[in-house]
C-alpha cells in the first residue's frame, strides 16, 4: 500500500472511530470523503480555513485524536500537505485543547 492509501485508510478508522465512540455524525464528510475522496477532502476542509460542527463535537468529547488535523499531522502523512495546510492543522488542534 502506498502513502496515500494508509492516509486514506488512518481517516476512515478516525471517522468511524468518532461515529462509534463519541456518536459523532458527519453525512457531509462522508459525501466529501466519496465525492472527492480523503486526501484531497482533507486538503479542501483545511483550506476553507473553517472549523466544522463534526470538530466542534471532537473537541466537546475530549477526541481530537479523531480529527482530521490530526490524522494530517502524523509524521508519515505530513509528506502529503503544504507547510500553510499543516499550519492550518496545527491551529486548529491549538485552539480546540485551548476551549473549556
Amino acid at each position: 500500500m502506498g502513502i496515500k492509501q494508509d492516509f486514506a485508510n488512518a481517516v476512515e478508522h478516525a471517522v468511524s472511530e468518532a461515529e462509534k465512540i463519541c456518536g459523532v455524525k458527519a453525512p457531509d464528510l462522508r459525501i466529501m470523503l466519496v465525492k472527492y475522496g480523503h486526501l484531497e477532502t482533507t486538503k479542501r476542509l483545511l483550506q476553507s480555513g473553517k472549523m466544522s460542527a463534526g470538530f466542534a463535537n471532537l473537541v466537546n468529547a475530549s477526541r481530537l485524536d479523531l480529527s482530521l488535523e490530526s490524522v494530517a499531522l502524523q509524521t508519515k502523512f505530513k509528506p502529503l500537505f503544504t507547510d500553510d495546510e499543516l499550519a492550518v492543522a496545527r491551529q486548529n488542534l491549538k485552539y480546540g485543547v485551548g476551549r473549556p
